[in-house]
């Protein structure tokens, strides 16, 4: 598949500026699988992607340390909300709104 430079370029910002990576795919003429692969490759960081064990670790040491859900979310491109349902998924134990163990 070939798409030109500008093509893609216009599909990034589009991407980076909300459109989903299926209306931004639409546009561009390609799929939706497609699209993602290219912008992975151009080193976009796609939305609602799954972390992978290394930022799952990342985000227990700094929530360990003391660090925010919202803040390790904002650092690892994440939602304070994701960051969370993984720390759980993970057995860790969540603190009160201030800051005090459960």
């Amino acid at each position: 598949m070939i798409v030109s430079e500008d093509l893609l370029l216009g599909a990034e910002a589009r991407y980076r500026a909300g459109a989903t990576l299926r209306e931004a795919a639409v546009d561009l003429g390609v799929s939706r699988p497609a699209l993602s692969s290219l912008l992975r490759s151009r080193g976009v960081q796609l939305r609602r992607r799954s972390p992978f064990e290394a930022e799952v670790d990342e985000m227990r040491c700094r929530y360990a340390a003391g660090e925010s859900l919202d803040r390790i979310g904002h650092g690892l491109g994440f939602s304070a909300g994701t960051v969370r349902a993984w720390l759980l998924t993970e057995g860790m134990v969540m603190r009160d709104s201030h800051g005090r163990q459960r």
